[in-house]
C-alpha cells in the first residue's frame, strides 16, 4: 500500500498550483488544498498504483475547486438577498 501522507506531501506543490490557477481568491488556496487532503484520507478506494495517484489527485482538486465556487456562490446570493431586504 502507498504511504498517502508522503504522496500528498510529494504532490502538494503542483496541486496548489492547479488550485491557484483556477481560483480568483488566492487566499482560499490553502483551504481548498486542505479539503483535497481530507477527501483523499477519507476515501476508501484510493489507487494502489503510483502512476494513478497524480491523475486521481488532479480530479479531486478540480472537484474541490468546483465545490468551492458553488459554496461561495450560494453565500454571495444569500448575502445579496439579505442586503436587498434590509437595505
Amino acid at each position: 500500500p502507498l504511504d498517502w501522507s508522503a504522496a500528498l506531501e510529494e504532490h502538494r506543490g503542483w496541486l496548489a498550483t492547479v488550485i491557484r490557477s483556477r481560483l480568483r481568491n488566492h487566499a482560499a488556496v490553502d483551504d481548498v488544498l486542505q479539503e483535497v487532503c481530507l477527501s483523499v484520507l477519507k476515501q476508501a478506494n484510493r489507487p494502489n498504483d503510483p502512476r494513478q495517484v497524480a491523475p486521481w489527485l488532479y480530479r479531486i482538486a478540480i472537484r474541490k475547486v468546483i465545490n468551492y465556487y458553488r459554496a461561495t456562490g450560494r453565500q454571495t446570493r444569500l448575502l445579496e438577498r439579505w442586503v436587498d431586504r434590509t437595505g
